[in-house]
C-alpha cells in the first residue's frame, strides 16, 4: 500500500502587476515551506496586502 502525504503552500492577492506577482510567488514557496515544517498533510497560506510594500 502507497500513503501519500500532500503540503500546501498558498497566498491570497489581488495582483496588478508582475512585481506584485513575483512577490506573491516568494509567500507562497515560504508558506509551503512553513507548512513542511508542521508535519505531513498541512496547508498554510500568505496573504499578500499590495496596497503597502510588501517585505518579506
Amino acid at each position: 500500500m502507497f500513503l501519500a502525504a500532500v503540503s500546501v503552500g498558498m497566498c491570497h492577492a489581488k495582483i496588478s502587476n508582475n512585481k506584485q506577482l513575483k512577490t506573491c510567488c516568494e509567500l507562497a514557496d515560504q508558506a509551503l515551506y512553513t507548512a513542511k515544517q508542521k508535519g505531513r498533510n498541512n496547508f498554510y497560506s500568505k496573504s499578500g496586502n499590495f496596497d503597502e510594500d510588501v517585505s518579506l
